[in-house]
């Protein structure tokens, strides 16, 4: 029951596109959740509510082409079908509709790992993950691809999420919050 607890939570359907709706049932912690979905998949606004709680995100994806097959199938049969994989990143947002500077979230492969990312968003991609799936693969036959991927994401939040925060809230610290590890440092400035 903990484990489903931790692992369920109505934030999967940030970047579950296909689901609206998520409930638990038969727990201490049940829920349901549900997705309000902007129109634009690769720069949306999602309002998840569960309860009498609610949560405002903006959420960038890119789809990404494998640029080299040696990446992918040294992973595995499945591994050897995929052409793209997607990366994404969620930025919450305060009432006033500026990113909000909570606290640090885990890296997600949809399910939040035990990656410490640091940043007050939720970093997402399609990372080759270990059995538990609560770590990304250090093997020899991952390590080409995680890293290939991890660049991408950066490249998300580099060239489109902080560019775009950047050009709907000109002159808010609350920006450079949102893409500051921890942003302890800025709040001292701020």
């Amino acid at each position: 029951e903990r484990h489903l607890r931790e692992v369920l939570q109505p934030r999967l359907l940030l970047f579950l596109e296909a689901t609206d709706c998520l409930e638990l049932v038969g727990t201490s912690g049940d829920f349901r959740a549900d997705a309000v979905r902007g129109p634009n998949p690769s720069d949306r606004e999602v309002l998840l509510e569960f309860g009498k709680h609610s949560e405002h995100w903006r959420v960038f994806t890119r789809a990404v082409e494998i640029p080299d097959r040696a990446l992918v199938d040294p992973l595995g049969e499945a591994w050897k079908r995929i052409e793209r994989v997607r990366v994404s990143a969620a930025v919450p947002l305060g009432a006033d509709g500026l990113p909000d500077h909570g606290r640090p979230e885990p890296l997600h492969i949809y399910f939040p790992t035990e990656e410490v990312v640091g940043m007050p968003m939720i970093l997402q991609g399609d990372f080759a993950l270990e059995l538990d799936r609560r770590h990304v693969a250090r093997t020899p036959q991952a390590a080409p691809f995680n890293a290939w991927l991890l660049e991408e994401l950066a490249t998300l939040v580099g060239q489109t999420v902080a560019p775009a925060l950047a050009r709907d809230h000109p002159g808010e610290a609350a920006i450079l919050r949102a893409l500051v590890a921890g942003g302890t440092a800025v709040d001292r400035i701020a």
